[in-house]
């Protein structure tokens, strides 16, 4: 992992967040974000998100994110089918996990999500209770 400023993940997160919304993306921020801004600070060098992609659906969509990210590994888009999770990087160098959500309780989750003032900036984030169960 890189050591990032948290100014520079919020960044990432709202230029990814704008970028998702325009696409049409279901999604939230889980993750150290969530934990930041619901808990106790906590140093975290990734953006953790979790997209809607139901099963059978994840490569088109995988293939969309790949357009903003950059894979950290030698055949992310693979590992992602496999593992459920994107293992990325934004153009800035900021890591950021995509989560590939499938589970009712994964839509739900997203669908509770709300933009929440963290730093200054409207973040959509997951629920504390979710974050919990996560």
């Amino acid at each position: 992992m890189n050591e990032v400023d948290l100014r520079d993940l919020i960044a990432s997160a709202s230029r990814l967040q704008t970028k998702w919304k325009a696409m049409g993306f279901e999604f939230c921020f889980i993750g150290g974000l969530a934990v930041q801004h619901w808990g106790e600070p906590r140093q975290t060098d990734a953006i953790d998100e979790t997209l809607w992609t139901q099963f059978g659906n994840e490569r088109p969509d995988i293939n969309r994110l790949l357009y903003d990210l950059v894979g950290r590994i030698l055949d992310a888009d693979q590992f992602a089918l496999i593992n459920r999770v994107l293992l990325s990087q934004d153009a800035n160098g900021v890591d950021v996990d995509v989560s590939l959500a499938a589970f009712p309780f994964e839509r739900e989750l997203i669908g509770r999500a709300e933009e929440q003032l963290f730093r200054g900036v409207n973040l959509l984030i997951c629920g504390a209770s979710d974050l919990i169960i996560l």
